[in-house]
């Protein structure tokens, strides 16, 4: 038998969690292993240092668990997450708690910005794997013309949203979300990465980007939409960001954009490596939300 620790636990992943007393090996990679719960969450425990409001981080380097069989059943306790057929047994006693922190108090004035996510989607898009989504970067933060886009379909879905941000109506954002839902493929869509970017933009910082705007409001029409449109996985992702929850990744490049620390260069790394194009979609929807 393997057993391994925890080193910190999601604070939505701690509480799913405390409900469940099983559920099922969805799948594996070299980062780590997915876990399906009968409440409908997806948590996972990842080999990775950076922390999330799903992920449950592995004390130990080195691990891989791709040969894992998905579909095996796991049992949960108070202390304890075991994988019977596996013989691995993962103690989440001692697991350090984790939630988003507070955004800083800092704040750039708009014009700095946006031209630090400027830098940013320029740093990022030389570093990543570009999208369909993210290849209309360049397009809404202005450094090439709408011209080079043509044949790209999701750009008129984009500037819907875009518009009814600016005019502040939530039953036409709600709608133009729902677009996006399940566009692209994978366990996160990118369209799915977008609508993720842009929730955790306003709630985190929509009293500066938008307003008056009422997010809650939004989040409560595009939630239902999510689990009935898309992967397990992404709309469990989307309600994180509606409660201002993300990996922190994402937090700590949005944060910069807002503040300047990180540095452009960090902030661009951060996105490139979470996931193949995720966090470059996530960057397409911030920007939409009003950091461009």
């Amino acid at each position: 038998m393997k057993e391994i620790r925890l080193k910190a636990i999601g604070g939505i992943a701690r509480e799913v969690l405390d409900k469940s007393e099983e559920a099922h090996l969805m799948g594996a990679t070299s980062r780590g292993f997915f876990l399906s719960l009968p409440s409908s969450w997806v948590v996972f425990l990842s080999t990775e240092a950076y922390r999330g409001p799903l992920t449950l981080n592995l004390a130990g380097q080195g691990a891989d668990f791709r040969r894992l069989k998905a579909g095996q059943p796991v049992e949960i306790f108070p202390d304890r997450i075991s994988l019977p057929q596996s013989g691995l047994v993962i103690h989440t006693g001692q697991a350090q708690p984790w939630k988003a922190p507070p955004p800083p108090s800092k704040i750039l004035p708009p014009s700095e910005r946006i031209t630090l996510m400027t830098q940013v989607a320029r740093l990022a898009l030389a570093a990543g794997q570009p999208s369909q989504f993210s290849a209309l970067l360049p397009v809404f933060l202005g450094f090439v013309k709408g011209t080079e886009i043509q044949g790209n379909d999701v750009f008129p879905k984009l500037e819907r949203l875009r518009k009814s941000l600016q005019q502040q109506k939530t039953s036409s954002i709600v709608e133009n979300l729902q677009a996006l839902l399940g566009l692209g493929s994978g366990l996160t869509p990118g369209g799915d990465d977008l609508v993720t970017g842009f929730l955790l933009a306003l709630k985190r910082w929509g009293h500066i980007l938008a307003p008056g705007l009422e997010v809650e409001t939004i989040a409560q029409g595009i939630l239902p939409l999510a689990y009935r449109k898309t992967t397990t996985l992404s709309a469990n992702l989307i309600e994180c960001a509606a409660q201002g929850q993300a990996n922190e990744r994402l937090l700590l490049a949005l944060d910069g954009i807002m503040t300047g620390t990180p540095h452009a260069i960090t902030c661009a790394s951060y996105l490139a490596e979470w996931g193949n194009t995720s966090g470059l979609d996530a960057l397409v929807g911030m920007a939409l939300a009003g950091l461009s």
